[in-house]
């Protein structure tokens, strides 16, 4: 006589997701703390002499920490926390750097 064996329960899934997703989280987390200080962004004094220049520099800027901090990629809550905070983090981080009132106030 063959004695079948119990299947795992499912709190054992449960714990085993929760930890893959924690150490996801915790991995991404590192990953944005760290960004703002390695981000270089380029930009020329006369683009902050006008209004449009102003707002082209903003968007440029907002579309590459987009890129930099993977901010449309990630399909799962855990990273797109953590590319949100990165984002957040390099934009200030820049804007202090850049010191310009009407450049700072176009901030999204």
């Amino acid at each position: 006589m063959t004695r079948l064996r119990k299947k795992q329960p499912k709190e054992t899934d449960m714990i085993t997701r929760t930890l893959l997703a924690a150490a996801a989280l915790a991995s991404f987390a590192a990953t944005a703390a760290g960004a703002a200080e390695s981000y270089k962004f380029r930009y020329h004094a006369f683009e902050l002499q006008t209004q449009g220049g102003r707002a082209a520099l903003m968007t440029r800027l907002d579309r590459q920490v987009d890129r930099y901090c993977d901010a449309n990629t990630y399909q799962h809550l855990a990273g797109m926390r953590a590319s949100k905070q990165c984002k957040e983090e390099v934009m200030a981080e820049i804007i202090s750097k850049i010191d310009n009132v009407a450049f700072a106030s176009l901030q999204p």
